[in-house]
């Protein structure tokens, strides 16, 4: 599923998709295996013709304020009690498995 999310975040979404955000976020903090994780995701963006350069922290930047536009639009009144995360949080997650991510993939 994690692996899912990063593709649509990284080159198959046209419109920022800030519940992609909020899933990194929550998968993330259950636990993620590095390794495993980049294996599938390179199945992944194969079986899609799709390269590896999309999943880096530079093609997602560009489009930050427009995921937080979409994050304060569709999101926020949508989350459970108890389970609030805030944009800033949900970014910085997402951000930095894609870094770590681009060390496992070079």
């Amino acid at each position: 599923m994690l692996a899912e999310k990063l593709r649509a975040l990284c080159g198959q979404r046209r419109f920022a998709i800030s519940r992609d955000l909020y899933d990194v976020h929550r998968l993330v903090a259950s636990g993620t295996d590095l390794p495993i994780l980049a294996t599938v995701l390179k199945e992944k963006l194969a079986a899609k013709g799709m390269s590896l350069d999309v999943v880096a922290p530079k093609t997602i930047l560009p489009r930050e304020r427009e995921f937080e536009v979409d994050w304060g639009r569709n999101l926020t009144r949508l989350l459970p009690k108890g389970q609030e995360v805030s944009f800033s949080d949900a970014w910085a997650t997402t951000f930095s498995l894609l870094d770590s991510l681009c060390r496992v993939l070079a």
